[in-house]
């Protein structure tokens, strides 16, 4: 059957593009490795309809929703047994996976028709791109991670008894009505606003602006544990077991990236969410190869530059594309020259990312006041915000006219016909409109953002290998046998840059200490260039993409 297949389907194919990999089945099919005839009933469902059948994407209830009346449940069956699969009884075994198979082929058949071939491709190609990135993983160096354990447990239990001694040996950071005690009343304190039970409120930005060193030290409190739940207690789970490599100081970490976009339009990662690492916790990332290097090459002001491509404002565009950026804006603003890192810098950034996803004036002032390190008053905030939109008046009409596409269709669509469907069956009227509001004008700016570094993992993967003479399916076979072994980091079987992450706006390289020059190059110009992507696009996506 799998000779003869031309195309392979599956809920979360990749996963079974793997198990055959791993049973032994050869040669690899090009167009399955690379993603072009693979036909996944999860990717299919998303784009059909990113909301999701009752918010849930999961095999049995998609297709008992999509296509009503076709099956009785199943799975049910087995559900207590999937823990020890070895458990379950062969003739109920063989059931569940033959109508496992058969549901998926079902969605494929009924979903495929419904998405444009181009997007089709496209996305399977970039979930192709992330299932391999998620296969490289990370090398951590487990004596750095100690250190920064270390460091940041120190920190925790010091500020847990500098709290203690204000709010008695009881007393707990965490519990809300704890802080609400000493805060409200041990500390006589006002609070500012309360919640709609009627608490008064104790959430972070709450807590900044009582301006009393209680409330900092819970701030403080707050942002070490939240290292320590995340960064070291979370992270410490994904070290057991064959992730720490035998006789080294280091263990592999896979990544589990969402290969379709998040419905703000970006990918989002689980597990760990190396996403939204701190620096600090980035520090324990490390090369596989000795005299290695981990490149960080980041989209310079990415959003920003694809809002002047959308927009059509040209002298916004420029300044993004060949101009200073944030720093021409600035003097526009300010009517001054300034440099980045100063708190004019910061503030040009706040007002510029914070208009275009729809910040009004009362919360633009606070942003403000952190920034410049003094108050700023509403009509100040507001006047700020009517300079940028008048100065870049094709960025105020773009956000007009997302808003008017939600009330006319309840749904906007990115450049690459991906679509955000908002429905908004009351009109002007609907509930939480205005939250609607956000994300229409969010959505086609950050999916593009995300199929931009999508189409660069695929290229520049691509580039790298045929730079190495190391085919796809050589690549692929590699990884699919080794992750999640004690071979997994193949130092002398993988001798070429492996693309091991892509954080936001930046893909992550871990660099051979063979070529690290060359593979540089490689890099930058093919992040540069995005050939899969303006191929997908045509001659009208002649932006200058940035990178460093």
């Amino acid at each position: 059957l799998l000779r003869e297949a031309d195309f392979l389907a599956g809920h979360s194919v990749f996963g079974d593009l793997a198990a055959i990999t791993r049973a032994g089945f050869r040669p690899l099919k090009p167009g399955w490795v690379d993603g072009t005839k693979l036909l996944d009933s999860l990717l299919l469902a998303r784009m059909v309809n990113e909301n999701g059948p009752k918010g849930s994407y999961e095999l049995e209830t998609l297709l008992a929703t999509t296509l009503p009346g076709e099956i009785v449940p199943w799975k049910h069956e087995t559900a207590d047994l999937m823990d020890d699969v070895e458990t379950i009884p062969l003739p109920l075994l063989t059931k569940r996976c033959r109508l496992d198979a058969w549901a998926a082929y079902r969605l494929v058949e009924h979903l495929a028709p419904l998405v444009p071939p181009k997007l089709r491709v496209f996305t399977h190609q970039v979930a192709a791109a992330v299932h391999r990135v998620c296969l490289v993983g990370a090398v951590v160096d487990l004596h750095e991670f100690d250190k920064i354990s270390a460091e940041v447990v120190k920190h925790v239990d010091a500020l847990a008894a500098q709290l203690r001694v204000a709010g008695g040996e009881e007393f707990s950071p965490t519990n809300d009505a704890h802080v609400r005690k000493l805060l409200f009343e041990t500390l006589a304190l006002k609070p500012n606003g309360h919640t709609k039970t009627g608490l008064a409120r104790t959430d972070r930005d709450s807590l900044v602006r009582l301006s009393h060193p209680t409330a900092k030290c819970l701030v403080e409190y707050s942002k070490w544990e939240k290292l320590a739940s995340t960064y070291v207690r979370g992270l410490s789970k994904c070290f057991g077991g064959s992730s720490r490599l035998e006789d080294t100081d280091v263990a592999w970490l896979p990544w589990h990236i969402n290969p379709l976009a998040a419905r703000t339009g970006r990918r989002a990662s689980e597990n760990p969410n190396s996403q939204n690492w701190p620096p600090r916790a980035r520090r324990i990332v490390r090369s596989r190869w000795a005299g290695g290097a981990v490149g960080d090459f980041d989209y310079r002001a990415l959003e920003p530059l694809l809002l002047g491509w959308l927009s059509g404002d040209e002298r916004f565009l420029l300044a993004f594309s060949k101009g200073r950026g944030y720093i021409d804006v600035a003097k526009w603003l300010f009517a001054k020259d300034i440099e980045e890192g100063t708190a004019e810098y910061k503030a040009t950034k706040s007002i510029i990312l914070g208009t275009n996803y729809n910040m009004q004036g009362a919360k633009l002032a606070r942003v403000l006041k952190r920034d410049l390190g003094r108050d700023v008053s509403l009509t100040a905030a507001e006047g700020l915000r009517r300079k940028y939109l008048s100065t870049f008046p094709r960025v105020a009409k773009y956000m007009e006219d997302r808003r008017a596409e939600l009330l006319r269709a309840g749904q906007v669509v990115s450049a690459t016909g991906r679509i955000r469907r908002l429905p908004c069956p009351d009109g002007a009227a609907t509930p939480g409109l205005w939250r609607m509001g956000n994300q229409a004008i969010n959505f086609p700016i950050q999916s593009l953002a995300s199929d931009v570094t999508g189409s660069a993992l695929v290229d520049v993967e691509r580039a790298l290998l045929a730079e190495h003479g190391v085919s796809l399916q050589e690549h692929y076979q590699t990884l699919a046998l080794t992750s999640g072994t004690p071979d997994v980091v193949q130092w002398k079987v993988m001798g070429y840059s492996l693309i091991m992450n892509e954080v936001h706006d930046s893909l992550v390289v871990d660099l051979h200490p063979g070529s690290p020059s060359r593979d540089r190059e490689i890099i930058i110009d093919t992040m540069r260039a995005v050939p899969t992507l303006r191929r997908f696009l045509g001659p009208g996506f002649g932006l200058t993409l940035n990178v460093s």
